[in-house]
């Protein structure tokens, strides 16, 4: 019996090199993952931003139907988003009957810009292709 508790007590726990091994491989994954995951963040942060000026865009023929006039885009303040960096060119006009004549716009992040294409009639947003 007396073999069996010393066998158990040297089996407990962790040896400092164990744990030293363990922290170095910890250390080499985060320095591999890190760089690419502030891209990673980078373009959700982006996606949610185009997510939020699309939601707002389709709504505008419904209320410039609503009230009747003609809207028209032409800063990220017009839509009520001071903290978005939007450049629209042309500008985007829905006429007051709710139809979208359609337009551009850019959606600068950092050092990269994404650009959109707005689609009559409905404001359909779509991203630019690359190559385009």
């Amino acid at each position: 019996m007396p073999k069996l508790v010393t066998s158990l007590r040297n089996s407990l726990g962790f040896t400092m090199i164990e744990l030293l091994v363990t922290l170095v491989l910890l250390g080499l994954i985060v320095a591999v993952v890190a760089p690419g995951m502030e891209a990673w963040l980078m373009a959700r942060e982006a996606a949610a931003q185009r997510a939020m000026v699309a939601g707002k865009l389709m709504l505008l023929p419904l209320e410039a139907n609503r009230s009747g006039q003609t809207i028209r885009i032409n800063s990220a303040t017009d839509l009520g988003l001071d903290d978005v960096a939007l450049q629209f060119e042309p500008a985007i006009e829905i006429n007051s009957n709710g139809y979208c004549r359609g337009g551009a716009f850019t959606l600068t992040q950092g050092q990269r810009d994404y650009h959109f294409d707005v689609l009559p009639p409905f404001c359909e947003v779509k991203q630019r292709d690359i190559n385009s």
